[in-house]
């Protein structure tokens, strides 16, 4: 990790010599704090929370890089992923369309069934308008 990717840098001397406020006032932000001897930063201070949101986030790495490759397997295969798949896995549901999008302009797969498994409409779906007629208590289409 470089101090480029930490907000604020101290020497070794300083974090020794001033403990108390480089912990309270430092971590008290919720920032990183790198530790530099000579220019070069040879640790990181975090504090407990973000040390425990490291920690879960590297089990949920690790479940998504054991089923990538299978995913991946899957989409070039045009083999139907359950949509449960992906919410277990921590990805984006169907909910996020510019995702849906991006994923269908990158990869070579059709949409074949609806997130409940129900088949899509094999030809296109053509919309029309129709007048509606209004009552003054209802409207009926």
């Amino acid at each position: 990790m470089s101090s480029a990717d930490t907000t604020r840098e101290i020497s070794h001397r300083t974090l020794k010599n001033e403990q108390g406020r480089v912990f309270r006032e430092l971590l008290a932000d919720g920032e990183a704090v790198a530790i530099s001897n000579r220019g070069r930063v040879d640790g990181v201070l975090i504090t407990p929370a973000m040390w425990a949101e490291m920690r879960s986030h590297t089990g949920e790495a690790e479940r998504l890089r054991a089923a990538l490759p299978l995913l991946l397997a899957a989409a070039r295969a045009g083999v139907a992923v359950p949509s449960e798949t992906f919410e277990t896995l921590g990805l984006p549901g169907a909910e996020d369309w510019r995702a849906l999008n991006a994923l269908v302009a990158a990869l070579p797969v059709r949409l074949t069934h609806d997130p409940e498994g129900e088949p899509l409409p094999a030809q296109p779906v053509h919309l029309s308008l129709q007048r509606v007629s209004e009552d003054e208590d209802e409207l009926v289409l």
